[in-house]
């Protein structure tokens, strides 16, 4: 008490100011280092969101030129004595092909040219036994890459990508695609969503650059996986985040990923002290504003001390509610000051957080779908259709309602596939999956079992006879004529029938029915069986 009334009141405001002040920078530091944490954080995320879009990007460009090879390899003749007619071919390809295309050939297994779009390869009378391409291509069923590579008749680098031929199960020659790598650089230059200065980089498995936003003609072609920047990891990891130093040297802040149709690695970073300067800014000028407002002096210490407290609060019960997890909540502080800005900076995380889990639910049920369904027809597949026969089961021996369970497959369907091929097949279950829905509830569950088999559950019927109707409908339905490729074929379906009885497994209730449905194929298919009914429990 002594000291305190010693002390002059030029002193107490000293003291006072004092005490004002260092909360206020300590407050400051703590902020600012938080921020910066969330804005590297939100900077990372926000790189790996564009290097998952670049990616995306990529496989659509790759894919292009995949669907291309799948064409070539499908049409062409890869016989020296057919060179001119393939050159024809070609040619009458050559306005609908990508804009990434350059060039396409044929060749034979022994690497002599059977056609081609550029002249000039053939004039250089070019053998590609030995070439990455030719060789890997021979050897795999899937599409192989040699790249960066600089053509042989124009000096530029390119991208050469290839697939085998295949007639009757031996490989007989292969087609190859050549893609300007200039156009994968027009790729990366059309990513705008970044912050000037940011760089982008495609590398191989093995570290080679194939395209760099930044310095193009000074790295592409060289092999980054001894350098600096952790590529070595990020092939390894294939997905992440990752700050430090790049190939380059300068720090960045990145996220990375790999490409889905090849194992190339799109990486995408921002220098850090882009990401960062914001939350410098926002430093340098709150401490100006500190000290502006220091300067007023006593009396506005208080006012201004309870202004900011009672917006701490409202900014503390804004945190809380989204907390507990209402990330629809705003803040309604007015932006301005600090806490203007830890609002602002508040309001962005959350719509941040929003919309991150918005895009994680999206992805789930993506998954989900593909996990459940039947890529070719889009029904359920077997793991849903058992999934949903075993809940049927249960509420069907809660309601006592009965239950039907049709097998079915279409008749002499491995001939159709063997005679007309598989893309008419596939378009034959196309079609009959449409029909078979055509033909039932909407409340009933059709699903693709296996191969041509398919089944349907049928809940909530009147009687049994229910089931034999809906059966009869399908076989009826069944019987039209289709068009598989360009070909009208006439099918017909074979059906099982059982109804479900109370206390049987569901592995027994399937095996009924399958049962069934090959007395139906016994007694001369094109028709449908009924399962004998069992006891009941």
């Amino acid at each position: 008490m002594k000291f305190g009334k010693s002390l002059s009141i030029r002193w107490h405001l000293l003291l006072l100011l004092l005490a004002l002040a260092l909360p206020f920078v300590a407050y400051l530091l703590v902020s600012s280092a938080r921020q910066a944490a969330y804005d590297s954080e939100l900077a990372g995320e926000q790189m790996l969101g564009v290097a998952r879009l670049t990616a995306a990007r990529l496989d659509d460009h790759i894919g292009d030129i995949r669907q291309v090879l799948v064409v070539l390899a499908g049409v062409v003749d890869p016989r020296v004595e057919q060179r001119d007619a393939n050159d024809a071919l070609l040619r009458s390809l050559a306005t609908r092909l990508p804009p990434q295309v350059s060039n396409l050939s044929v060749w034979t297994p022994a690497g002599v040219n059977a056609g081609t779009l550029d002249p000039r390869v053939r004039q250089a009378n070019l053998n590609v036994a030995r070439r990455k391409f030719f060789t890997e291509a021979l050897h795999t069923t899937d599409m192989a890459v040699d790249a960066p590579v600089t053509s042989s008749t124009t000096g530029r680098l390119i991208g050469i990508f290839a697939m085998r031929i295949e007639r009757n199960g031996q490989v007989v020659g292969v087609v190859a695609v050549t893609a300007q790598l200039a156009q994968l650089q027009d790729l990366l230059a059309h990513v705008t969503a970044i912050p000037k200065g940011s760089l982008i980089t495609v590398t191989d498995e093995s570290g080679i650059v194939l395209a760099r936003s930044i310095d193009p003609e000074k790295w592409i072609g060289k092999n980054v996986l001894g350098a600096a920047g952790g590529v070595r990891q990020s092939l390894r990891l294939r997905e992440g985040i990752r700050n430090g130093k790049s190939a380059d040297g300068l720090e960045r802040i990145a996220g990375f990923t790999m490409a889905s149709r090849m194992p190339w690695l799109v990486y995408v970073g921002v220098p850090t002290d882009v990401a960062l300067a914001p939350v410098r800014t926002r430093l340098y000028e709150n401490l100006m504003a500190g000290a502006a407002m220091l300067a007023i002096g006593f009396l506005l210490a208080v006012w201004v001390a309870h202004r900011i407290s009672s917006r701490l609060r409202q900014l503390g019960a804004d945190a809380a509610m989204l907390e507990a997890g209402d990330l629809a909540h705003r803040s309604g502080i007015n932006p301005g000051g600090e806490i203007g800005a830890l609002a602002a900076t508040l309001n962005r995380m959350a719509e941040a957080l929003q919309q991150r889990n918005a895009s994680l639910e999206a992805s789930q049920d993506r998954l989900r779908m593909q996990a459940e369904h039947d890529h070719l027809t889009g029904l359920p597949n077997r793991a849903l259709f058992l999934d949903r026969l075993n809940v049927a089961i249960a509420r069907a021996e809660r309601s006592q309602h009965p239950l039907g369970l049709l097998f079915l497959d279409i008749d002499h369907f491995k001939k159709v596939n063997d005679t007309l091929g598989h893309q008419a097949g596939d378009q034959l279950l196309r079609d009959f999956a449409s029909r078979l829905k055509t033909a039932v509830r909407n409340s009933d569950t059709v699903a693709r079992f296996a191969g041509d088999e398919f089944t349907v559950i049928l809940e909530s019927l009147g009687s049994d006879e229910d089931a034999r109707r809906i059966a009869s409908v399908i076989v009826e339905q069944a019987r039209q004529t289709v068009m598989a490729g360009e070909q009208s074929v006439t099918v017909s379906a074979s059906i099982g029938v059982a109804m479900f009885a109370p206390g049987e497994s569901a592995a027994a209730f399937i095996h009924r029915a399958d049962e069934a449905l090959y007395e139906a194929k016994r007694e001369g298919r094109d028709r449908f069986s009924c399962a004998a009914s069992v006891a009941r429990a």
